[in-house]
């Protein structure tokens, strides 16, 4: 699965949980809650036989206006991604912050998932 398919694949779990994704950078008009997803790293897997896979760290941050409403946006984000094998080949929770955004004052939870494929 190329790093492009990827992308719309988290795109389009996103929409179906009718969660407002943005690549990046929310816009200053952004629609709240939503999602803003970027790709952190990509890890390509070898063997001494050649390649295998990849496996790419992506990052979903959750923004919401209210702590318990970004709360629940990050629970329908993990319940969709984490342990996720038929979207990919394998999507597994990592890490998640918690935090206030400094320049927008919304409540955020980063989570952090490898996506194998």
């Amino acid at each position: 699965m190329p790093i492009g398919a990827v992308e719309t694949t988290i795109v389009t779990l996103l929409e179906n949980l009718q969660i407002v994704p943005y690549a990046l950078v929310a816009p200053h008009d952004a629609v709240t809650p939503c999602v803003v997803y970027q790709q952190i790293s990509t890890f390509p897997i070898r063997t001494h036989e050649g390649y295998v896979a990849d496996r790419s760290r992506w990052q979903l941050s959750c923004y919401a206006n209210e702590r318990t409403e970004v709360l629940d946006l990050a629970e329908q984000v993990r319940a969709a991604f984490d342990l996720n094998r038929i979207d990919f080949e394998l999507s597994t929770k990592e890490s998640e912050i918690e935090t206030v955004d400094d320049d927008t004052k919304l409540y955020r939870k980063i989570l952090d998932f490898q996506i194998w494929r």
